[in-house]
């Protein structure tokens, strides 16, 4: 049969070990899939994808208080980075919104600052708690005066938005002091982040370190998902809808639609790198930095033609590390393939057993049908000695003449069954 040819093939294809592993594993299943069928699952792709900053959040919080960190950390540093990303992105937009943008959309800007500055004074004020902090400090001398939402947009550029102001060693009244400006632009929230790992650790902040440490890594992975799926969509935007536009109009609504991912992208980007920067303030061990590299501008790019089938000159071409970041940091590059053919190998498995199974039913079936007709057969052939020892020629020839037709379909059956050429199948009358 196909399925169990293709399955030997397969089987021959690996190793000694991987057969008995994974024979086991479908075992267990097969056995305890009545009362547990979540064993099943053995059956599908196991490789866990990157946690996001939600994620991250919810294990840190079902975990057990720690001792020396307040209740509601994870949330408190949660809240922080949202502000931190809720900065950039209305940075980004101040930037694309240009000197001479509408009243509306200054109107706009404002509001959001407004937001923004009640929400991040609302932190402080809880980062005082969290960060034992019982001195009141007010605004630094840098800060005095009103700041303009749309101040600075004419000189911010890419690399503005991407600095890394904040991240060094300060004390906490000088976080606290630039933390404390009215300002839309600024990005220094008081996170352990801004104060460095070495002075966290000497004034006993090391919990809230390792807690935004994780935070940070679920929050790059959310910011490379985001800029995976924006380069995505920028591709097939390119090859579906800019390049087949035909007219003014069209074309205008298709580089709406680009420009539109460029921002996302830039935020993407952008938050990313704000992450990486953090990680390496809050004193990130090669492990994670190996895997969450530096991020070029050259990478933002796509290509279209990666999406297409067929396309030539592209058979050297190499993705972007972050394509991959959802690879396990403690498996090697072989540990897709190893999943792909362990999925494989159970399916195909499946597949021949079902298949043999079938056959044996099919093979029994019409085994059970002869046996039914060999039966029926020989109850006419009882049914007439009896009426024939009574003198009942009627009766008696009625029943040889049923014997007779059962006889014939035992006959043809069996015929017909030879005539398939079955392999190893044997018919006995009367069993």
């Amino acid at each position: 049969m196909l399925a169990r040819e293709a399955f030997e093939r397969f089987n021959k294809a690996i190793t000694p070990e991987q057969q008995r592993n994974w024979g086991r594993q479908e075992e267990t299943a097969l056995l305890r899939r009545v009362h547990d069928p979540s064993v099943m699952d053995v059956f599908e792709i196991q490789l866990k994808k990157a946690p996001t900053v939600h994620a991250v959040e919810l294990r840190l919080l079902e975990k057990s208080p720690q001792q020396g960190v307040h209740h509601g950390a994870a949330s408190w540093i949660t809240r922080g980075l949202a502000i931190e990303e809720a900065e950039i992105i209305l940075n980004i937009y101040r930037k694309d919104s240009g000197p001479n943008s509408s009243e509306l959309k200054r109107l706009t800007i404002a509001r959001r600052a407004e937001k923004l500055s009640a929400e991040r004074s609302r932190f402080i004020e809880d980062g005082r708690i969290y960060l034992r902090v019982d001195d009141e400090f007010g605004q630094s001398d840098e800060c005095e005066g009103t700041s303009d939402p749309m101040s600075g947009q004419d000189t911010l550029d890419d690399e503005d938005v991407l600095s890394n102001d904040g991240y060094s060693d300060s004390s906490l009244v000088e976080v606290f002091g630039r933390a404390s400006c009215d300002d839309p632009t600024s990005s220094c929230i008081p996170l352990p982040s801004k104060f460095g790992s070495a002075y966290c650790k000497a004034n006993k902040l090391h919990r809230l370190v390792e807690m935004e440490l994780e935070l940070h890594v679920g929050q790059a992975n959310d910011a490379l998902h985001g800029l995976r799926l924006a380069l995505a969509d920028k591709a097939v935007i390119f090859r579906g809808v800019v390049r087949p536009a035909t007219n003014y109009s069209m074309r205008t609504r298709a580089w709406q639609m680009v420009h539109s991912i460029d921002t996302s992208v830039k935020q993407c980007a952008a938050i990313y790198r704000k992450c990486r920067l953090a990680m390496i303030a809050l004193g990130a061990g090669p492990d994670i930095l190996d895997c969450y590299q530096e991020l070029h501008r050259s990478q933002l790019s796509t290509s279209a033609a990666a999406f297409t089938q067929g396309a030539h000159d592209h058979r050297d071409s190499q993705l972007p590390w972050f394509w991959t970041i959802d690879i396990p940091k403690d498996t090697d590059s072989k540990s897709w393939l190893s999943e792909f053919y362990r999925i494989q190998w159970l399916r195909a498995k499946a597949a021949k057993d079902h298949w043999e199974e079938e056959n044996e039913l099919v093979t029994s079936e019409f085994q059970w049908a002869v046996n039914f007709f060999q039966h029926r057969s020989k109850r006419w052939n009882s049914i007439y000695m009896a009426r024939k020892s009574e003198g009942n020629c009627g009766a008696a020839c009625y029943a040889a003449r049923q014997q007779a037709v059962y006889d014939r379909l035992a006959e043809q059956a069996e015929l017909i069954w030879q005539g398939m050429k079955a392999d190893g199948i044997g018919f006995h009358h009367g069993t």
